[in-house]
Parts: structure tokens; sequence; C-alpha cells
């Protein structure tokens, strides 16, 4: 038997940044590789798998910079790593490529201004580069909308 003392308001199974629960019970998926730190976006990788974007470093046991495919099979694809080099707000799936929207400025080893586009399957930055020119300080990107082929 244990007994528990303290000023705390929660005691739950430890489950990191961001977990997937189950619709029918409300428990956590067992065996999802803990995310050590916040996940500000997730979307379905449209294969039972998923992509999370936030602040972390660590997926399970894997070093991931702040974005992360996990597998259906709830393992970190080891292929696929654009890591970004500060928060990740947002992320948007549109057809094969997922955009990337945060306050970074690196993702993949390329220079971006909060705002990247990244290949779905391989996670290769492209050369889309909507950065403004005559902005000289770093916009923060909260969210991302597209409509055809208009990105806002």
């Amino acid at each position: 038997m244990v007994y528990l003392g303290g000023d705390f308001t929660w005691v739950s199974p430890y489950t990191g940044g961001g977990v997937p629960i189950d619709s029918s019970s409300g428990s956590p998926v067992h065996g999802f590789p803990r995310i050590n730190g916040v996940v500000n976006s997730v979307i379905t990788d449209g294969s039972g798998g998923w992509y999370a974007g936030g602040k972390f470093t660590k997926v399970g046991n894997v070093i991931r910079n702040n974005i992360v495919h996990i597998k259906s099979d709830n393992e970190v694809d080891q292929n696929w790593d654009p890591g970004v080099s500060d928060v990740v707000n947002v992320l948007v799936r549109n057809g094969s490529f997922i955009y990337v929207g945060g306050d970074f400025a690196t993702i993949g080893g390329q220079t971006r201004n909060s705002i990247a586009c990244v290949d779905a399957a391989t996670g290769t930055v492209t050369s889309w580069k909507p950065d403004d020119s005559r902005n000289t300080t770093r916009t923060v990107i909260y969210a991302i909308g597209i409509s055809g082929s208009k990105i806002m």
C-alpha cells in the first residue's frame, strides 16, 4: 500500500506533454511515447499516426526538437526529423505537405521566419519561403489557414 501526502491538487499517471485518449473509455492510449514538454498542435498523418509540434526536446527515448512524427505503432519515426529551433504553435496538412508555424528561426537547418513547409513523408523542408525582406523582426505565427492555393 502507498500513502501520499503533501500540498497538491492532482494525482495521475505521468503521460508527458501530450497523449491520445481512447474515445470510448477516456483512458490514455497505452504505449504512446512520452513527450517531455508542451504540445501546441497535433494533426493526423492519415494512417493512424500523428504529427505533433510544441516546445519539447525528447519523445520517448528519441531526441526531437519541437516537432515529431509518431507512427501508428506508437513509434517515433526515425527518418522524419526536420528539427525546429524553437516553439511550434500550429501544424496544418495540405496534401503531401505540412505547414509549420510558430516562433522559430530555423527548421531542418534552413532559415525560416516562423513559417515553413515540410514534406509530410520525409520531413524535408521545401523551398517555400514567404519571408518579407522588409520585416526585420520575426513574427510569431499562431494560426494557418489554407484555401485552394492561398495560405493565410
